[in-house]
């Protein structure tokens, strides 16, 4: 997941008007928090407990087991030992 969002940064800061955009866009957001400043702390806050919980439950979510294989029982031992 990390690797097209790697890919899709690069290509947008090669020019200077992606860069330009990004950085404004940067910018806004900083402006933003310092604006609406025990809102915007909060706001973040809850974005990272978010995430943070959603690593956790992927961690510790139970792994579902395999089905087994329709078709086993028609497997035969070995067709070389004939």
């Amino acid at each position: 997941m990390l690797g097209p969002i790697l890919f899709a940064i690069f290509f947008l800061l090669i020019s200077s008007k992606g860069r330009a955009v990004t950085f404004g866009c940067a910018a806004g957001i900083a402006q933003w928090i310092e604006a609406n400043r025990p809102f915007s702390y909060l706001v973040l806050l809850i974005m990272a407990v978010s995430a943070l919980l959603a690593i956790f439950l992927m961690i510790k979510w139970p792994a579902t087991p395999e089905p087994e294989n329709p078709l086993a029982q028609y497997k035969h031992e070995s067709l070389d030992s004939e």
